[in-house]
């Protein structure tokens, strides 16, 4: 008897094409999901498959942070992308992004515990790693740009990178 309340065991598979272009990979979408090869995104080794939301919207549309976040909800509901990127990652990597966002929200926490008792320098050195640490866990995957049925998907290794055939479009 079929369970239909069962979560699926396989993961759907690509079938799209893959490109290379400058510091980013090219991806066809296939109703809003973009498939990346099999092999860390980093290293080019085998790993553990994962999927990740990613929403994207022009970066002209930030320009209406000038008049406020309200003001901005308006065309970030009309221009919005959503894609839901599968991908593969390995546990050295995965344990490297894992300790640099429990790092920043560590310092984070650090930074108004060190406020509260009025603690300046430990204050701003708290600020400062919070960046570091967020800064260093943002190199992870992320979308360049959403046209027509194509993602540009930058954060990839040129390892990664290197078989993958020229963008041509």
């Amino acid at each position: 008897m079929q369970n239909f309340y069962q979560a699926p065991t396989t993961a759907p598979q690509a079938s799209g094409q893959i490109w290379q272009h400058k510091k980013s990979v090219v991806l066809d979408l296939m109703s809003k999901q973009a498939f990346l090869p099999k092999k860390c995104y980093k290293c080019n080794e085998s790993g553990r498959e994962r999927t990740k939301r990613f929403i994207w919207i022009p970066a002209w549309c930030y320009l209406f942070l000038l008049g406020g976040i309200l003001l901005l909800l308006i065309p970030y509901l009309i221009f919005k992308k959503e894609v839901w990127v599968h991908y593969t990652v390995c546990q050295k990597h995965r344990t490297r992004h894992l300790i640099n966002v429990t790092a920043a929200w560590l310092s984070f926490i650090g930074f108004f515990v060190a406020a509260a008792f009025e603690l300046p320098i430990l204050t701003l050195l708290l600020v400062v790693s919070m960046l570091v640490f967020l800064v260093l866990s943002m190199r992870a995957l992320g979308i360049q740009k959403v046209k027509g049925d194509r993602v540009w998907i930058n954060g990839t290794s040129p390892e990664f990178r290197q078989g993958l055939p020229p963008y041509q479009g």
